[in-house]
């Protein structure tokens, strides 16, 4: 399908995470390949297996009328109250996510799939994480060498390798929602 006939653009067909496509029609239950989370591949420090991990999730998506993944996570984890940790490629290591990062992208991307990374930054915990409505949302507050060297090194990574698309984190950064950043 062509959005825009004129100028050749395809729809974006998004569809969610970075470890296997998300089962949301009943059409498609037991169809779908339940790939091992992102912190087990992190695990691995192989970049080449993380290359072959993503190509064939994007293999996976493009037979599911995928193409854009919004993921994967490279959230590095600072704290047990995250809940995301389990999608990380990042486990604890800033520059293990860029490096496994970039394999994911490269392997993606030679699926045809654009890759969308998340979530950017700091996000690190999911507790207050700025529900609609909640009135509140935390704030990680660091300085910017601590940003820099910590939180965007994965996204750097990642964008090397021709990262089409960051996702904001639901976090503020020192007072500041990361998406009006």
């Amino acid at each position: 399908m062509v959005m825009w006939p004129r100028l050749g653009l395809p729809s974006l067909h998004m569809h969610d995470a970075g470890q296997g496509f998300r089962t949301t029609e009943r059409s498609i239950i037991g169809t779908v390949t339940s790939f091992p989370c992102a912190l087990a591949a992190a695990a691995t420090w192989d970049a080449p297996l993380v290359e072959r991990y993503a190509a064939a999730i994007g293999r996976e998506f493009k037979t599911k009328g995928a193409n854009v993944l919004l993921g994967p996570g490279v959230d590095v984890a600072r704290t047990m109250a995250n809940g995301r940790t389990a999608e990380s490629l990042a486990g604890e290591s800033p520059t293990l996510g860029a490096v496994l990062g970039a394999a994911y992208v490269r392997g993606l991307h030679s699926s045809g799939i654009a890759c969308t990374a998340k979530h950017f930054a700091a996000y690190t915990q999911e507790t207050n994480r700025g529900l609609e409505g909640s009135g509140f949302v935390y704030s990680v507050d660091a300085a910017e060498r601590t940003m820099f060297e910590v939180y965007y090194a994965p996204v750097e990574g990642m964008i090397a390798e021709g990262l089409a698309g960051v996702m904001c984190s639901y976090n503020a950064i020192n007072g500041v929602p990361s998406c009006a950043r």
